[in-house]
């Protein structure tokens, strides 16, 4: 029988230190100046997690309520990445932090001032220069485009459908 606990993220960080990503200096999950911490769901990254003691490794989902989730354990449905902790789970357990997430209008407002940084009067021209921008920010950090804009679509569709 599992026992199911939850966390705060205060807690989950003290308890359960992060690895950070040796493979990836882009990783997300970052704390402070360290390197981030989230290791991709396939590949070189994918093949480490797998190598590691289970009660070490973290999945970090997209909860069902539009939030999103770290689940102790190795996890396939609806995962974003996996993380890895210097501390196991306790034998048995399975434990939930939530990750509280940003309501739309906070988020619409974080883009709207991001876009606005763009001098053009025609927002779809702005929003061209943004994701070009974007672009040249990912070939620059070794991240992906193609495929964080696939998981941003995903996301989105998630958001906005019941």
């Amino acid at each position: 029988m599992t026992n199911s606990i939850e966390l705060s993220e205060d807690a989950f960080d003290a308890l359960f230190p992060l690895k950070t990503n040796h493979l990836n200096p882009a990783a997300r999950w970052s704390h402070g100046d360290a390197g981030g911490c989230l290791f991709e769901t396939y590949g070189e990254e994918m093949a480490f997690v797998r190598e590691q003691n289970p009660r070490t490794v973290w999945t970090f989902v997209d909860a069902d309520d539009g939030g999103q989730c770290v689940i102790s354990g190795f996890h396939l449905v609806n995962r974003i990445g996996y993380l890895i902790s210097t501390t196991a789970a306790p034998e048995g357990v399975e434990i939930h932090v939530r990750i509280p997430h940003r309501p739309r209008a906070e988020r619409l407002a974080l883009f709207s001032k991001a876009i606005a940084c763009y001098p053009d009067f025609d927002p779809a021209t702005n929003l061209v220069d943004l994701l070009a921008d974007a672009m040249h920010w990912s070939a620059a950090a070794g991240v992906n485009f193609d495929e964080a804009q696939a998981t941003a679509a995903d996301h989105f569709t998630h958001e906005t459908t019941d």
